[in-house]
């Protein structure tokens, strides 16, 4: 029978183990035997090991020494973390609720998120709080949100996917709108960035997200200031040439936005009407990869707006 003792004592080892900076053999042996006493708890007593991890900051103090764990070893830690959060005791996600007091714990799992040697947990860790609203409202009003950019951004193909994992969950909650419109100029500043980089994955994913995000009903005010920008229209403008007919498939569903849109501002009605040759003949010649009866309609609408400027 699994015990609050047996989830003390497994926790006071494991951060006993931990106390040796020395990633060892030894080490994860040690480390495997007490995770895998924890993880078997929450199928036994699972309020003791809830009790254990809350009551003594276990998760405070393992995750920034993640990178001292092997792959095996992250991935039972990170069981045990998702196991908690998914856990009710007398009708409360007791684990949610203790965590969700602060930020440290999503500031330091988007921290994690940002290193080669604890993206992965970290990155289905931070996943697993932004399905709880608390920590959704959390994220949004920490500054470390802004970080789920450069982690996107970054170099490292499956470190910037696990992020844009993170950011298009993130981006996509309900509570989301509120942020887009509390925070506009930071948040198409980093927007733009994000779809101007030459990763082809993270450009062609973060277009199709803006796109989603834009169209979404509930950010309509959101649309509207982006498409207002002169300088938002001549960012897509540009993805519009880019080689990749996929890249190019998706800017164009955000450019119909600005051309679509009945109160232009001067600025945007100046580029328009400066390039509005090249645009008719871009859009007469825009064919995607398969046959589009929506999209065909949708150029003859644009194309109609142009002759109108």
């Amino acid at each position: 029978m699994f015990s609050h003792n047996s989830s003390s004592e497994s926790c006071r080892k494991i951060r006993a183990c931990l106390s040796n900076s020395e990633k060892s053999k030894n080490l994860q042996e040690k480390l495997n035997k007490y995770l895998c006493n924890l993880r078997n708890g929450l199928n036994s007593d699972q309020f003791a090991v809830a009790k254990e991890c809350v009551d003594t900051d276990f998760f405070y103090f393992i995750i920034p020494k993640l990178e001292l764990l092997d792959f095996d070893n992250q991935t039972e830690l990170t069981t045990i973390f998702c196991g908690l959060m998914n856990r009710e005791i007398s009708g409360h996600k007791v684990t949610v609720e203790r965590f969700c007091t602060s930020s440290e714990l999503t500031d330091l799992l988007i921290k994690g998120s940002a290193s080669s040697s604890t993206y992965l947990p970290c990155g289905k860790m931070l996943r697993e709080c932004i399905h709880y609203p608390q920590f959704v409202s959390i994220i949004f009003n920490s500054k470390t949100v802004w970080d789920l950019f450069s982690i996107a951004l970054s170099e490292d193909f499956d470190l910037s996917s696990s992020g844009f994992a993170s950011m298009k969950l993130l981006f996509t909650t309900k509570e989301a709108s509120d942020f887009f419109l509390n925070n506009q100029k930071e948040f198409f500043k980093n927007y733009r960035e994000l779809i101007q980089t030459n990763n082809y994955v993270a450009k062609r994913e973060s277009l199709h997200l803006l796109g989603d995000i834009l169209l979404d009903k509930a950010n309509y005010n959101v649309m509207s200031a982006f498409v207002r920008s002169s300088t938002n229209l001549k960012v897509v403008m540009n993805i519009l040439i880019e080689k990749s007919k996929s890249v190019q498939f998706e800017a164009f569903h955000i450019f119909k936005l600005f051309l679509a849109n009945p109160k232009k501002t001067d600025l945007v009605l100046e580029i328009f009407k400066r390039n509005k040759e090249q645009l008719l003949l871009y859009i007469n010649n825009f064919h995607p990869k398969e046959e589009d009866e929506q999209l065909e309609q949708e150029k003859e609408y644009l194309i109609q707006k142009l002759n109108t400027l």
